[in-house]
């Protein structure tokens, strides 16, 4: 299995953001990935767009992942905190399909002795 998530935040190039933008992954289980840590020169940098004449800047974060997923089944979440504000950048739901369950083993016969 692999999953690939894809955040980007835009915004006036005239507004402050406070720094550090973090990005996590809020896992099934309840814990959090950490994603990504924009700090303050690569907020900068984006908001050198407005030199372009662009009046909006923008940042990207990537996050592949492959292999199990911690916590499965149940919900996935991103979520961008900015300042002393989190917001919840998308959300995934995995359930598991009834019928690819194991199927538990009845009338076993012991190993050879």
């Amino acid at each position: 299995m692999r999953l690939s998530v894809f955040v980007r935040i835009n915004f006036d190039v005239e507004t402050k953001i406070a720094a550090p933008v973090t990005i996590n992954m809020r896992m099934p289980d309840g814990s959090l990935m950490p994603v990504a840590s924009l700090d303050e020169p690569l907020i900068d940098e984006a908001r050198r767009t407005r030199e372009k004449g662009n009046p909006v800047a923008g940042m990207i974060a990537k996050l592949q992942m492959s292999g199990p997923i911690p916590g499965l089944p149940g919900r996935m979440q991103a979520e961008v905190t900015i300042g002393d504000q989190t917001y919840i950048a998308g959300t995934l739901k995995f359930e598991i399909d009834p019928s690819l369950a194991p199927i538990p083993a009845t009338n076993v016969l012991p190993p050879p002795s």
